[in-house]
């Protein structure tokens, strides 16, 4: 074995990190909270065996920006700000309503177990496409962005459960945040934050 391999920086390469960029609703402590004691006294109801999420990391995810290797790239945050103050600007608060709990599929790491809606304000998808419309004419395209599921992520499970309705969860989210989740490391640092000020919801068309 060649022992120089061994020495710092001599052919020995870090792996790179990964880093996502989303723009989200985040619940105020109080409603994480709640949100988070619900999903362990439903997730021991339903059986669930998983990895509950800090109550710091919930959020609704209302557009990807991007996912990155080795740092976030300075021009799709700089666009990012941009369009989450214009749209932030013409959005007055949105309510938020969630009734049911079940399991998404799609990922080999994990089952996303969520907290969801199915009956969601329609303002919220007014939001989300003002939002990924914004992104799209400043160039920044996410494949993240393919279809809206208002939705909370509250622990990744390693068998699916049946959908169960609840109590619904509501609160009026009153700003939009611009986050960067470290990705592996159960990190999101927010980048800013907008309150939503307008008078009326308009799109981007």
């Amino acid at each position: 074995m060649n022992e120089q391999l061994l020495l710092p920086g001599l052919g020995v390469r870090e792996p790179a990190s990964i880093d996502n960029m989303f723009i989200a609703i985040v619940p105020d402590e109080e409603m994480a909270k709640r949100i988070k004691g619900l999903g362990h006294e439903v997730g021991k109801l339903l059986g669930v065996r998983g990895k509950f999420r800090p109550m710091e990391l919930l959020h609704i995810t209302l557009a990807h920006v991007g996912t990155y290797r080795g740092g976030l790239r300075p021009g799709h945050e700089k666009i990012a700000r941009r369009i989450c103050e214009e749209v932030a600007s013409r959005f007055h608060p949105v309510e938020v309503g969630l009734d049911r709990v079940g399991c998404f599929t799609g990922r080999e790491d994990g089952l996303p177990f969520v907290l969801q809606s199915t009956d969601a304000d329609p303002d919220l998808y007014v939001l989300n496409e003002s939002l990924v419309t914004g992104l799209l004419k400043l160039g920044v395209r996410s494949s993240g962005n393919q279809g809206f599921t208002p939705h909370v992520t509250m622990a990744y499970v390693k068998e699916p459960v049946d959908q169960v309705p609840i109590q619904p969860i509501r609160w009026t989210a009153g700003e939009i945040v611009l986050i960067h989740s470290l990705v592996g490391k159960s990190e999101h640092r927010v980048l800013g934050r907008w309150p939503l000020i307008g008078r009326g919801l308009h799109d981007f068309h």
